[in-house]
């Protein structure tokens, strides 16, 4: 095969071997064994081999002749190639376990606790790490007996490679793109180690990358950002205990702060601890060197002049105590500048009574640091220059501070951009921010666009439903949602199985459909057609999700009837499309529920159907079931030769008659 595990193209070119015996894992295993030993010796690669009931896979890179990859194994060299690999594969530890177990070399913590099996596994190992050196070791030859004899089938095995090498076993070779179904089982083996795999890398040692790289892309100067004096400021207050917060408050306090502190100046100690002089306390000893004054502690006193930092210093003891300190001067200079920020070279002259040479090339102080509005550069310790830069993130970081929650309204009206002109672009913005959104039908289509955009016109939100492809998509309890058609999986749950018999009319689930078309398909197919029968199934569908519409306009006319049929809905059968739509709405008749727009269905989705209503006249009314007369106007009077049964009066106050069988609706319309 020309990929590696699961069709795995990777730059190395890696192939497999898939050698399809169909002999049975007693021997496949030792015919597996064998040929890994044996590729690794004629190509000098250690292949990764895979085997079970079927087949054996190599991985490799070599690529040799089908002949050469058949006559590495042979009858003669099958037991030294099993010397060679049987005791390094997992199949021999697995086995060094058991008979491990069975020699009662793993021993559990009780007598009636189960060992677990990492615990086993992790005891085998280092067993047979330990036991290896030994030549008659009974638990190593108890496994090499228990493999030979009881796990492989050697004698079947050399049967089949005399007769594979003289030529009683035929065979064949494919070259293909993917394993066939025999080997599918072997490729899990192959991936299921992989994804529990860590990130280390194969080859242990270290890289040939140049160290002063290294070195270069960690601390170049050029690659840190410039220092803000505030936080540089925070950050010596508080490396200091200068603060309030952070000052040192008893005498034992300040005896401890100085021990650590190593050297203090004089400007950093009496104006601190209410004046007091550093000789009143036996603890604390005074340097001067000429008009500089320092104080450090007894302990570090000696420490200090034997390095030769304070060589020049004259210390205001006599006799000072002998304690055993390693430290030099450049690692005493180094802790004393340790406690400050950025500070340029004359100031650690200033700071220190002699500079050690090297300091300030000393990999412990980091150079070249620069400071935001200043043209300097500093030196700082290593270590305060990663604190200065996390601190001057977090100071970065923008911060978010709780508001009243009479403010959330507000802000929802801001972010959702309310009360924008009806332009193009605000609509497409408004389609965007409802996308995916459930809600009413009636809040979606008069209240979240009205809201937005006030003033639009259903032909604006039309033609941007049309012009970007967006469907509108039904939920449960009369909801929709605005969504892409590509996004329906993503954002719709599944929906509820099944075959209706009105799904059945979607013969093409990428095609658009009619309601007349599907009441059409129900009832040559011997369905109840009727048109309140189709009207519920329709919506059914609808609210389960299983029909979608790309216009608004079949909701839209849906919503205004409450999804259900009246009167007037079942006095025409036919479907008024195109120009005679348009007309039939001029003279106020009456189409069928699905009259405009279509709908497209799958086993998951159908769209509604879609109400014509009368734009022009402000009543309206149905024919007559028995002579099929109606006037739209003012009054009302049939003149139906049937004698009048009734005589009604209109919401507005106008009244008109009807015989037993009138079908007659008015209704105020919104036009």
């Amino acid at each position: 095969m020309r990929c590696g595990p699961d069709g795995y193209r990777g730059p190395e070119l890696q192939q497999q071997w898939v050698f399809h015996t169909v002999w049975g894992g007693q021997v496949n295993r030792p015919f597996a064994l064998a040929l890994g030993a044996a590729w690794r010796d004629a190509f000098d690669e250690t292949p990764e081999v895979h085997s079970d009931n079927d087949a054996i896979i190599v991985l490799a890179k070599a690529t040799p002749t089908p002949e050469q990859a058949l006559s590495l194994v042979t009858p003669a060299t099958l037991d030294v190639q099993l010397r060679q690999a049987l005791e390094s594969s997992g199949f021999f530890g697995a086995r060094f376990r058991e008979v491990c177990g069975r020699f009662l070399l793993l021993p559990r913590q009780r007598f009636n606790q189960r060992l677990p099996l990492w615990m086993s596994r992790l005891q085998a190992k280092k067993l047979m790490a330990a036991t290896r050196d030994f030549d008659d070791f009974p638990v190593m030859l108890e496994t090499w007996r228990s493999c030979l004899r009881d796990e492989f089938d050697l004698d079947a095995l050399r049967t089949r490679l005399t007769a594979l090498a003289d030529g009683e076993i035929q065979w064949s070779f494919a070259q293909t793109d993917s394993p066939s179904p025999f080997a599918r089982q072997l490729s899990y083996e192959q991936i299921a180690p992989l994804v529990y795999a860590d990130d280390t890398p194969e080859d242990g040692g270290p890289s040939q990358l140049d160290t002063d790289l290294i070195e270069q892309a960690v601390a170049s100067p050029a690659l840190r950002p410039a220092l803000h004096p505030g936080v540089c400021a925070d950050f010596v207050a508080k490396r200091q205990r200068s603060r309030d917060d952070y000052r040192p408050e008893s005498a034992d306090d300040w005896r401890d702060w100085t021990r650590e502190r190593v050297l203090l100046p004089e400007s950093e100690w009496w104006a601190d601890w209410q004046g007091a002089p550093a000789r009143a306390d036996k603890r604390l000893v005074e340097w001067t060197l000429g008009d500089r004054r320092w104080v450090s502690h007894l302990e570090d006193a000696r420490s200090l002049r034997q390095s030769g930092l304070m060589a020049d210093a004259t210390c205001s003891r006599a006799r000072l105590p002998t304690l055993d300190d390693p430290r030099d001067a450049l690692t005493l200079a180094c802790e004393v500048l340790s406690f400050y920020g950025p500070l340029t070279e004359q100031h650690i002259h200033d700071l220190l009574p002699s500079v050690p040479d090297g300091l300030l090339d000393d990999e412990r102080l980091a150079r070249d640091v620069r400071i935001e509005g200043d043209t300097g550069l500093y030196y700082v310790d290593a270590q305060n220059l990663d604190i200065l830069l996390r601190w001057q993130r977090a100071a970065n970081r923008p911060a978010f501070e709780p508001l009243p929650a009479k403010q959330l309204p507000g802000f929802l009206a801001r972010w959702q951009a309310f009360g924008k002109a009806a332009t193009t672009d605000h609509l497409i913005d408004a389609l965007e921010r409802l996308r995916g959104y459930r809600a009413p039908v009636s809040v979606l289509l008069d209240d979240c666009f009205a809201a937005r955009l006030p003033g639009i016109s259903t032909h604006q939100l039309d033609a941007a439903f049309a012009d970007l492809g967006i469907a509108w998509h039904g939920h449960s309890r009369q909801r929709i949602s605005l969504q892409y058609p590509d996004e329906a999986a993503l954002l719709n749950p599944p929906t509820t199985p099944g075959v209706t018999p009105l799904l059945t009319g979607f013969s093409d689930a990428t095609a658009g459909y009619r309601f007349q078309q599907l009441r059409d398909h129900l009832r040559d197919a011997g369905h109840e057609a009727e048109l309140e029968t189709v009207n519920t199934a329709w919506w059914q569908a609808v609210w389960r999700g299983q029909i979608h519409s790309d216009s608004l306009d079949a909701v839209r006319r849906g919503a205004a009837s409450r999804f259900t049929l009246t009167a007037r809905d079942h006095t025409r059968s036919r479907v008024a499309t195109g120009r005679r739509a348009v007309a039939a709405r001029c003279a106020n008749t009456h189409a069928p529920p699905a009259s405009g727009g279509r709908v497209s269905g799958d086993a998951r989705r159908m769209s509604p159907p879609q109400l014509i209503r009368s734009r022009r006249w402000s009543w309206r009314a149905n024919a007559c079931t028995c002579c099929s007369t109606a006037t739209a106007c003012s009054t009302v009077t049939s003149s139906c030769a049937k004698p009048k049964t009734a005589s009604t009066r209109s919401p507005g106050g106008r009244s008109f008659t009807r015989c037993g069988s009138w079908s007659l609706r008015v209704r105020l319309c919104k036009g």
